[in-house]
């Protein structure tokens, strides 16, 4: 689904696979052709196995499956119109297990909507949990308790625990939709969603929609405390016309609300509450009285003052500033990248005091990289053939002065250097040119440079038989060649990066998260909680200097030496401009998105600390530049329930809020639709001219077989609101 459309309704996503372990097999056969014929490699087919579960029945939903609910959890406020509903990420969820009312799927999942003076009359409420085995094996079934019975549940699924809640059959029956209506209480939604959070959303932007038949009612004076339940109930349709004293329900979420005479609040009121009159309150940086001064400057710019200690047991105050920074930074300019976080330390002479923010960064890079032993083992591999290439140059240039008649300058270091470089300067023009249009194969780097012994280098066979041959290299010699190769790739890394191609391309993957700060802690981002205090917006610079320390810090891993640490100069230019590529590729390839040019230019972005954000964590969200132009979003993501942190192509100056497609409320909007069957306010949807149906009907012009599952959504649905919040402040 693309941008351009908001919401599209499905009535119903069935499975197309019926319940039950499914078994997938594939084979495949080798085979290599010569002369015209093919000829089987392998003797045996190659054969791989899966099984695939289709559950019959869900008795529990994973962490995060649950999107939205309405009323919110905790709402004090008059909600008689609202219809309560649940939202879910898994799409199929309602229709899992293939239920079916008259040759007709139905969902198998409903609301069960109760008020807490029904829950204590009836001798009922208590959510029970249990294994699952032991809930289908009737443990603390009593007589006259209607359990439902599921077959060919996997033993995985049967170990796991579960929750139930025993209802007294007349109230369920009071409360539940009939048969015929269960259609009409779950549809499927679709809706755009590269604009956000990264949750692990749907790829096609599907959603489910579970909704109660029950509106909540308000007595004037009093406040009416509800219990909602999504409930298994399999037990309805299995059991028509079955009355039974008692029945259980599995439990798969609740959550409570009361209804009284307040104003319930929306979407657009948690919006306003994070609006800013001034403009200096919307940037992520300490707020408050501050006496003038270099503490005070410091502040404005984004530090925090913290306590640190030093690995020689000192104590002092220092700052520190978080990669996300209020205002625009400048470039620090180095000649080599760090090699320790010490060498990030910046100190201010006049006020003696360090600035440990570079250093920090450069620490949470190297903890992150460490923590990951793929990326530790790529990273090795990368040095190990990156000096593999060094190598062979340093024997190429031996062997040539040893077997060019040139064996008189090499008692003369400086000379024979010299020419050394002409040598490679030619090479650089013609075989090193040669060798990128040619192709990437590691064989070409070895014929064209170093025809005789690459099966040797790395082991020290070719440097002692060359030393051998030509007994004139003196140490000094090897010394200056050694010194003259570094210089070379230092000077003309470019060419390495295609040769490097396969081992640069998985870790520029993984360091282009850490220029994102994926793995960042959220403690180095938010040093101090009164940087994001609750319910505000903040927005920010994206700090270079700071990514640009903690990328050298995941590139220090294996530095033992004085060549390590110039083949990791040389890497990290290599590694470097690829890894900004993907930084910038990253979340347009999770949502196939075209991906953003590098223009060079600065990122910035914003958070927000918000129950609005917990109460609406799918809150789709655009940003535009001062000139209007719209941002890509490079990364989008809860840090926390409350706290979202959105980093930009760009630097934003404005962004919208909208309420998600998926979360759009249903309500009773019309007073010709306050059809209720019972004194529990439960909707009657009886097609008859009466009923909810027949006034839907009667009201559009149509006939009430007409009324089907979409429209009948349709005409509940309320539209979405919208805020705009501006950088320089307001709404």
């Amino acid at each position: 689904m693309n941008e351009s459309e908001n919401l599209r309704l499905y009535a119903s996503m069935v499975p197309q696979m019926d319940a039950g372990i499914w078994t997938v097999e594939i084979e495949q056969e080798l085979s290599l052709k010569k002369d015209a014929q093919r000829k089987a490699v392998n003797e045996e087919k190659i054969r791989v196995r899966r099984q695939i579960l289709v559950p019959s029945a869900v008795f529990s939903l994973t962490e995060g499956m649950v999107v939205n609910r309405c009323p919110l959890p905790g709402t004090k406020a008059a909600v008689t119109d609202c219809v309560p509903h649940i939202i879910l990420k898994g799409p199929f969820l309602p229709w899992i297990g293939r239920c079916r009312w008259k040759e007709k799927a139905v969902p198998s999942l409903g609301l069960l909507v109760l008020t807490e003076q029904e829950l204590r009359e009836n001798g009922c409420g208590t959510l029970h949990r249990m294994k699952v085995k032991d809930y289908l094996g009737g443990v603390g079934r009593d007589n006259g308790v209607f359990r439902p019975d599921y077959t060919d549940i996997p033993k995985e699924m049967a170990e796991q625990e579960c929750s139930y809640i025993r209802i007294a059959g007349p109230l369920a029956k009071k409360v539940l939709p009939h048969m015929d209506e269960l259609s009409y209480y779950a549809h499927c939604r679709q809706v755009y969603i590269g604009n956000k959070a990264e949750m692990g959303l749907d790829r096609d932007g599907l959603f489910s929609v579970v909704m109660s038949p029950r509106v909540p009612q308000y007595i004037p004076g009093q406040v009416q405390s509800y219990h909602t339940f999504l409930i298994v109930q399999d037990g309805l349709l299995r059991e028509e016309g079955k009355d039974s004293p008692f029945q259980d329900f599995i439990v798969l979420d609740s959550w409570e609300f009361q209804v009284s005479g307040q104003t319930p609040y929306s979407f657009r009121r948690f919006c306003e509450d994070l609006t800013e009159k001034d403009a200096d309150r919307m940037l992520l940086r300490l707020s408050g009285d501050i006496p003038d001064g270099a503490v005070k400057e410091r502040v404005k710019e984004g530090f925090v003052p913290l306590l640190y200690h030093a690995r020689t047991g000192d104590e002092g105050m220092c700052f520190y500033r978080s990669p996300l920074i209020p205002v625009s930074g400048k470039e620090i300019e180095k000649k080599e990248p760090f090699f320790t976080a010490d060498a990030a330390m910046i100190y201010d002479a006049q006020s003696a005091v360090f600035d440990l923010s570079l250093a920090c960064a450069w620490e949470a890079g190297r903890l992150s990289a460490v923590s990951d032993q793929v990326y530790v083992r790529q990273i090795l591999a990368l040095r190990k053939k990156a000096q593999q290439i060094a190598d062979v140059l340093f024997s190429r240039m031996l062997s040539r002065a040893a077997e060019s008649g040139k064996k008189d300058t090499l008692d003369r270091p400086e000379e024979f250097a010299q020419s050394a470089r002409k040598e490679l300067e030619q090479l650089g023009k013609e075989e090193w040119d040669g060798l990128l249009q040619g192709g990437k194969d590691a064989e070409t780097l070895v014929m064209a440079l170093n025809r005789t012994g690459w099966d040797t280098i790395g082991q020290g066979e070719g440097l002692m038989r060359l030393a051998g041959e030509a007994s004139c290299i003196t140490g000094e010699v090897m010394t200056e060649t050694e010194v003259l190769v570094r210089a070379f790739l230092k000077e003309n890394y470019m060419l390495l990066l295609a040769l490097l191609e396969e081992e640069t391309a998985p870790l520029a993957a993984w360091l282009g998260k850490l220029l994102l700060l994926y793995p960042v802690p959220q403690d180095y981002l938010l040093p101090h909680p009164q940087l994001l205090p609750r319910e505000s917006v903040r927005f920010f610079y994206l700090d270079e200097n700071w990514q640009r320390a903690a990328f050298d810090g995941a590139v220090s891993l294996g530095l033992d030496s004085s060549r390590q640490a110039d083949f990791n100069c040389v890497m990290e230019r290599i590694l470097y401009e690829s890894t900004r590529k993907e930084m910038l590729a990253y979340r347009a390839a999770l949502y196939g998105e075209t991906v953003p040019g590098d223009d060079g230019g600065p990122k910035g972005g914003f958070m927000i600390r918000s129950h609005l954000v917990s109460s609406w964590p799918t809150l789709s969200l655009q940003a535009y530049d001062k000139e209007g132009k719209k941002l890509a979003i490079l990364r989008m993501q809860h840090l926390a329930g409350e706290t979202l942190l959105c980093i930009l192509d760009g630097i934003p100056a404005r962004i919208q809020v909208e309420e998600p497609g998926e979360s759009l409320q249903m309500k009773i909007l019309h007073k010709d639709y306050e059809v209720f069957r019972s004194d529990a306010h439960v909707l009657d949807l009886d097609k008859a001219g009466s009923g909810l149906l027949g006034q839907m009907a009667k009201r559009l012009g149509k006939k009430a077989e007409e009324i089907d599952v979409l429209t009948f959504v349709t005409e509940l649905l309320t539209t979405g609101e919208r805020t705009v919040f501006e950088k320089e402040g307001g709404k």
